[in-house]
């Protein structure tokens, strides 16, 4: 991180974030920034902690001990709704959409806490940006394959103006040109300034995306490292 970046406000921020389930610590004392604009990797093995991590940054899991920052305001028990309204997002693992609807409504579910008006010009920034999306926004999103399903999750994500857009294993289940599709939206987020926290298995997906690596090992941060400096044996030692 260049010493100009430094003296900028992060834009997140966890303190000694620890976190688990039913008295099981997954995550210890994760101290992790965030700065504006970026696209940063969390980068582990299956049960690292990454899920866990971003679900707690969210407002889905309640942490244990520790702190979570969005630009300097403590959000730690702030409930889910208010963190969408800050622009705390999660595009979840599996997508999570409503399979017996279309895709327009699925999409415009992410704009709920936005007026009308607002969520109705997000709707046509997005498919306006997205063809996919005017051209099927009356599909059943069952009947959509699983590279088509996660633009509409993306979409929906954007929908709720996030000021930080976390995404979790995206790339599951995909094919090599939805794989593609997924790369150029991640580039098209950092492009448009969209502070984005990617969590990815797909080692090329995340080399291309990101900018930044967080490593986390058995609940840990052990490194967070700029794409130049990234130890490649510890990269790969990961996947």
């Amino acid at each position: 991180m260049s010493s100009a970046q430094d003296t900028r406000q992060p834009i997140l921020e966890t303190r000694g974030l620890s976190a688990g389930y039913s008295g099981w610590e997954v995550l210890r004392g994760i101290d992790l920034t965030v700065w504006p604009g970026e696209t940063i990797g969390i980068l582990g093995h299956n049960g690292a902690g990454k899920s866990t991590l971003l679900r707690s940054i969210a407002g889905l899991l309640a942490p244990s001990k520790g702190a979570i920052l969005h630009k300097g305001e403590d959000i730690t028990r702030v409930p889910v709704p208010q963190r969408v309204k800050q622009g705390i997002v999660l595009v979840p693992q599996g997508r999570a959409l409503f399979p017996d609807m279309d895709v327009r409504d699925n999409v415009m579910l992410g704009a709920f806490r936005r007026s009308r008006h607002d969520a109705v010009a997000a709707w046509d920034a997005l498919s306006g940006e997205e063809p996919f999306l005017a051209q099927r926004k009356d599909a059943i999103v069952s009947r959509l394959s699983g590279g088509q399903q996660q633009i509409v999750a993306n979409a929906r994500g954007l929908a709720s103006g996030p000021d930080v857009l976390m995404v979790d294993e995206p790339s599951l289940g995909l094919s090599g040109v939805a794989v593609s599709a997924l790369l150029e939206f991640l580039l098209r987020l950092r492009k448009n300034g969209i502070t984005t926290i990617l969590v990815e298995q797909n080692v090329g997906l995340a080399m291309n995306a990101c900018d930044r690596f967080a490593i986390l090992k058995n609940g840990e941060l052990i490194g967070v490292y700029e794409k130049a400096s990234l130890p490649k044996e510890e990269l790969w030692s990961l996947f």
